[in-house]
């Protein structure tokens, strides 16, 4: 959500909604997410929507440096360990 308020980016407050199904179709343990994420946001001041580009929502390539960042820092230590290999 930082990066779609980034002026740069979208410049707008997103949002999603999520559904948790715990079972499949034949009615078998499947936990799964279902999401629903809008075009776009509202602007900063709240006063106006803001459309993403029609070809994507946000960069791929920011998104991923992103998530990857944010990911490695809450695994902390332990992802960390597992980065330098076994030679450590």
């Amino acid at each position: 959500m930082t990066l779609a308020e980034n002026p740069r980016r979208l410049g707008a407050k997103i949002g999603l909604l999520a559904v948790l199904h715990t079972w499949g179709q034949t009615l078998t343990h499947h936990p799964h997410v279902h999401c629903v994420v809008p075009g776009g946001g509202v602007s900063l001041d709240g006063r106006r929507w803001i459309a993403c580009k029609p070809s994507f929502f946000l960069p791929v390539k920011v998104t991923v440096v992103v998530k990857d960042s944010k990911w490695r820092r809450t695994q902390g230590r332990r992802f960390r360990d597992l980065d330098k290999g076994p030679e450590g």
